[in-house]
């Protein structure tokens, strides 16, 4: 190996460890801000019925803030309506639905019912306040989203599902 090769090497590994080296004096200032992390937005909620999805015409719309008015003023259990094409920016459905829960006031004395549907990709979630959930067994919670709400919604029939659901949750509060 000539001379000129030798030195060529020591200059390009000279080279390369000043590059890396580099000031390594630490930032000890760093703050997570809002621009640091992930904002996550959701749609602001809209009353009992946020319809992002588009699914319900203005008739389906109105029989269900009458049966939610229903629902409030004689058993007082509030219940909203959201629907949603999409998840993102969130990782899954949950994720979302969660956040909806979190952010959106939709209980009154801890009492509540949060229905978050996507025609879309085929989900749904049932978020209660704590009360509510206390009046509901498992069993007739599974009963209403396994064998009225899925199979109403399998048939795309979201506003009549919406509706059994509650007539059915009537039936409970009616009894308690």
């Amino acid at each position: 190996m000539g001379l000129k090769t030798k030195y060529a090497g020591v200059v390009a590994v000279l080279l390369v460890i000043s590059f890396s080296c580099g000031n390594n004096k630490s930032d000890n200032n760093f703050q997570v801000t809002p621009d640091v992390v992930d904002n996550k937005q959701i749609p602001n909620m809209q009353g009992a019925i946020t319809d992002t999805e588009g699914i319900f015409d203005e008739t389906e719309k109105e029989r269900l803030l009458q049966k939610i008015d229903v629902m409030e003023s004689e058993y007082g259990l509030p219940v909203c309506i959201h629907t949603v094409a999409t998840f993102e920016p969130f990782e899954n459905f949950t994720e979302y639905s969660d956040q909806v829960g979190t952010e959106w006031d939709y209980c009154r004395e801890d009492e509540g019912i949060l229905f978050i549907i996507s025609s879309f990709l085929g989900e749904l979630r049932v978020i209660t306040c704590t009360a509510t959930e206390t009046k509901i067994s498992d069993e007739d919670f599974d009963y209403m989203i396994n064998d009225i709400l899925y199979e109403s919604f399998r048939n795309d029939s979201f506003e009549g599902g919406l509706i059994q659901a509650m007539d059915f949750l009537e039936s409970i509060f009616s009894t308690s």
